[in-house]
């Protein structure tokens, strides 16, 4: 599955371009920090979004807090074994920045 690559591109401009706070093991959190496939849901479909208790949001076309819809994946055309390297690399502490360079680099 070969991701867009419009989207790869907003994508990488999105996580690099400073205007979202990256947060950990949620798409978005109750503070509006993003984890990079948060990021992703936002450009993707930025009404998506249903704040589901008083810490996070979930984003409304799979009721996921911590992962993206397998039609969102599919569309946009990111794998699950990618998307779940991504979630790992930001959940253990790698940058927007360190992030969009390995989207760069292997999408």
């Amino acid at each position: 599955m070969a991701m867009k690559r419009k989207i790869r591109d907003l994508w990488v401009r999105a996580l690099i371009g400073g205007n979202f706070t990256q947060g950990k093991q949620a798409l978005r959190d109750s503070h509006n920090n993003c984890c990079c496939l948060g990021v992703l849901c936002e450009l993707v479909d930025p009404k998506g979004w249903h704040l589901d208790s008083p810490h996070r949001w979930y984003y409304s076309h799979h009721n996921s807090t911590t992962w993206p819809n397998k039609s969102l994946c599919r569309e946009v055309g990111l794998s699950k074994k990618f998307a779940q390297k991504l979630a790992e690399m930001n959940d253990e502490g790698k940058s927007f920045v360190e992030i969009a360079q390995y989207i760069l680099t292997y999408l």
